[in-house]
This record gives C-alpha cells, structure tokens and sequence, in this order.
C-alpha cells in the first residue's frame, strides 16, 4: 500500500498538468488516480 502512495505522488503532478492542458475539470484527476491505482492492483494481483 505504501508503494501505491508513493506511486500516485510521483505520478500527481504530471496527471494534473496534463489534465489542466487538456482543459479538462479539475474532477478528472481523480478519476485517472483511481484507474492508475486499479491498473496497479491488476499488475501486481494477477500472475
């Protein structure tokens, strides 16, 4: 869980640029959080 913390930090300010650059609602962010975060359960769940 810790490294899915540190992942979305990493990876937040990077989503919100490209988020703002697209113009797209600040709302967005998180929803590319969760598919990021449930792309990573999927890779490190499934074998």
């Amino acid at each position: 869980m810790l490294s899915v913390v540190g992942l979305a930090k990493l990876l937040s300010s990077a989503v919100e640029a490209g988020v703002a650059a697209a113009g797209a609602p600040e709302a967005v962010v998180g929803v590319v959080h969760l598919v990021i975060f449930a792309a990573f359960l999927f890779l490190t769940v499934v074998p």
